[in-house]
């Protein structure tokens, strides 16, 4: 995103924009002119400006409340929640359901998830396996949880609070090299989660700054290979 050519089909593939409509686009050859060094946010205030990136490919942004673009556009950061609405089980099953579609082709993360305000769920800490169910490991303390990422109060007030894991074996499995590699797919992760949530009326905040060492013994985590790398609290405004 902070090259002097940012390529609008590597912004579509990060953000998954399968509602946004394009007429007669070669993504590769397309560059967002004008829009260098912008954010997603910014750059799509550009596009919603403009209507067209250049005099022959044209996009056709008509973002409604549902749609990827417009979360992108309308997304931010909330880090005090209401605890007085709790979210729905069904929701949960559909935001655990299109996360798990992305750590089954990204296998070498795992998510946990710190349930704290889920109609039909006890309060407490489940891992998100690949079949898409979630299994209790055990109960939790808020305040623990808080202390594990930096201290941030999030984690006292969010419906969940989860943990995205990566077994370092089984990337380097699958032909990961780098470390900046890992970042790049766990925020895209993350960045869809968002996504999500927000599509949903839902609104969170991202915690990567995480006691790695303390978190991965807190979730009961064995494996030499396995760390948590990122986290991420959600809830209502």
């Amino acid at each position: 995103m902070n090259s002097n050519h940012t390529p609008i089909g590597n912004l579509i593939s990060f953000w998954d924009f399968d509602k946004c409509t394009w007429s007669d686009t070669k993504e590769e050859n397309i560059d967002l002119i004008k829009a260098e060094k912008l954010g997603a946010r910014s750059a799509f205030e550009y596009l919603s400006e403009k209507k067209e990136v250049c005099s022959q490919y044209k996009f056709k942004y008509e973002p409604t409340q549902n749609s990827c673009a417009y979360s992108i556009v309308n997304r931010h950061s909330v880090r005090n929640f209401d605890q007085n609405k709790k979210l729905s089980s069904q929701l949960l099953h559909e935001l655990i359901n299109n996360i798990n579609n992305r750590l089954i082709k990204c296998n070498h993360f795992e998510m946990f998830i710190c349930i704290l305000n889920v109609d039909g769920y006890k309060s407490g800490l489940y891992k998100l396996n690949y079949n898409g169910k979630l299994s209790w490991i055990k109960q939790i303390d808020k305040k623990v949880v808080c202390d594990l990422i930096s201290g941030m109060n999030t984690s006292m007030t969010a419906t969940v609070t989860a943990f995205l894991v990566v077994d370092w074996h089984k990337f380097k499995k699958n032909g990961g090299k780098s470390y900046r590699q890992i970042m790049i797919e766990s925020g895209a992760i993350i960045q869809k989660l968002i996504l999500d949530i927000t599509d949903n009326g839902l609104f969170g905040v991202p915690t990567p700054a995480i006691k790695d060492t303390k978190t991965k013994n807190y979730l009961d985590i064995s494996s030499i290979y396995k760390f948590p790398i990122y986290s991420f609290s959600f809830g209502y405004k």
